[in-house]
């Protein structure tokens, strides 16, 4: 059994999201049941540092605000009715259609179209927070560039219901929309497609490097606030995290762009104990530019097996000076593929190699070694586990493949 805590923050308010007109009725899925003992519950924040202008938005005295959703460890199954998948969903589609065309939506989501308004979570809205100890760790989750962080809840869901806090950010301007409690909306920013896509490698470079750190702010920020609703500064009511949040253990993770804002924050912020990747990159000329490749604490990389030599090198760029933990996890499994971190398929992994065919066994499959390594890494980065799973080659996962980085001089 974990035990744990939590960190920082300025404006902090909770809300109810509207009841939008129902969406037409969908197949019902069901998210992967969770394997921890606890039960999940969630809550929904708007904060905005004060000390930080939002640089992206055309009003120049806009300050950089984030969505948050909370999910946390409740009593194991109590309390109903469980929690919307996707948030918002409603207003989400009809901003969508009304804004980039009325079939964008089933166009950016595929065969996961049916699923987003029908998916069965495990999570239950305000619930009490469990009681079994007295502080939970934390760790924050971004999700990957132009993706609702909702759809990587099955692992979300996994961490909380080992004891785990998980506050999961919606970044403006690097999620395709973000939906705030008075309805207003953000887009992704225009400079994703026409600077970082189309201006040259090196205007492109800065671009990208500014806005990982722009994400690495953000998850300081979140950090400050849980620290602040920690000891009461900023207040919460259902549930009270007052004193039960171990803010001295805190990890971050993320997908792809979110994983890469991970890394950095593990590079700026020493309050961080663990972070990961998954499956996030930089190309050479980003590389040439990082000016600090020192990651001080324990770091994790989880990418598909390559075979290119090239895109090899620029993944081990990522461990120069990396801490004695420090760890690529590579997995060598039918579809395992830069999308496979979401609950389902895009449309963007089926032109992945591999994906078609895609089995559901192999996918579950999938999704259990993600859940595993993240649960393992934190267990140990963050609590002081022993690191079995991450120190040898493992009989359960004879597809993963393991390196071990680091200077062994780096501080433990």
């Amino acid at each position: 059994m974990l035990s744990f805590a939590l960190g920082p923050c300025l404006i902090c308010l909770t809300f109810t999201f509207q009841n939008f007109a129902q969406a037409p009725e969908k197949k019902i899925a069901e998210l992967p049941t969770p394997t921890g003992t606890y039960g999940v519950g969630r809550i929904s924040l708007h904060w905005i540092d004060e000390s930080r202008l939002e640089n992206l938005s055309q009003d120049p005295k806009a300050h950089r605000e984030l969505m948050v959703h909370v999910f946390y460890p409740t009593d194991h199954r109590i309390g109903r009715p469980l929690a919307p998948y996707f948030l918002n969903i409603e207003l989400v589609r009809q901003y969508e259609e009304q804004h980039f065309g009325k079939d964008f939506m089933r166009e950016e989501y595929g065969e996961a179209y049916d699923s987003i308004f029908g998916t069965r979570t495990h999570t239950v809205a305000n619930a009490a927070l469990s009681n079994q100890h007295r502080k939970y760790p934390v760790v924050v989750f971004q999700p990957g560039l132009g993706i609702k962080v909702f759809l990587y809840t099955a692992i979300i869901e996994d961490l909380a219901s080992h004891g785990f806090v998980v506050v999961a950010v919606e970044p403006p301007y690097e999620t395709s929309v973000v939906v705030f409690p008075n309805g207003r909306v953000i887009e992704e920013h225009d400079n994703w497609g026409n600077l970082y896509m189309k201006g040259s490698p090196s205007e492109s470079a800065r671009f990208h490097l500014g806005r990982i750190d722009v994400n690495s702010a953000d998850n300081s920020f979140v950090l400050s606030q849980l620290e602040k609703l920690n000891s009461g500064r900023v207040p919460s009511s259902r549930p009270n995290f007052k004193g039960r949040l171990d803010v001295q253990h805190a990890g971050a993770f993320g997908h792809s762009q979110g994983g890469l804002a991970a890394r950095r924050s593990c590079q700026q912020d020493i309050r961080w104990k663990g972070c990961i990747d998954l499956g996030g990159g930089l190309n050479e000329k980003e590389t040439e530019e990082m000016d600090d490749n020192v990651i001080p604490t324990p770091f994790m990389l989880m990418t598909p097996t390559m075979k290119n030599p090239k895109l090899v090198n620029q993944d081990d760029a990522l461990f120069r000076n990396a801490h004695s933990r420090s760890y690529k996890v590579s997995v060598d499994a039918p579809g395992f593929g830069h999308f496979i971190y979401t609950d389902f398929d895009l449309p963007g992994s089926k032109m992945e190699s591999g994906r078609n065919g895609l089995s559901p066994s192999d996918r579950q499959r999938s999704k259990q070694i993600i859940r595993r390594y993240v649960l393992s890494f934190f267990a140990c980065s963050i609590l002081g586990h022993q690191w079995s799973l991450l120190e040898n080659l493992s009989k359960e996962y004879p597809e993963v493949t393991l390196r071990k980085f680091g200077n062994s001089s780096s501080k433990e």
